[in-house]
């Protein structure tokens, strides 16, 4: 794990290449991993100091992840789309 600002700038150029595991532990990559919220391994970036730098911004982030996971939810296993879908029958 490199965290060198140098790094940072280099996965966002090659973002494909980017170990979200590792990068989720990373301190430097707030912002890269800010950007990226349903990329993070929340496991890991529980283990990230800078989480805990600026509170409000990562509850902010948490929620947002969460209330569009949430929706997503809500419209995947909706009665009406899973029996449109042929999942069941009435």
């Amino acid at each position: 794990m490199n965290e060198s600002p140098k790094a940072i700038k280099l996965l966002r150029e090659n973002s494909e290449r980017i170990s979200w595991e590792w990068l989720s532990c990373n301190p430097t990559a707030i912002n890269l991993l800010r950007e990226n919220p349903e990329k993070i391994i929340w496991y890991n970036l529980s283990q990230n100091p800078n989480i805990f730098v600026n509170l409000d911004n990562c509850a902010r982030t948490i929620q947002s992840a969460y209330r569009k996971s949430k929706k997503y939810a809500e419209w995947a296993y909706h009665p009406d789309r899973l029996i449109s879908q042929g999942f069941f029958e009435l």
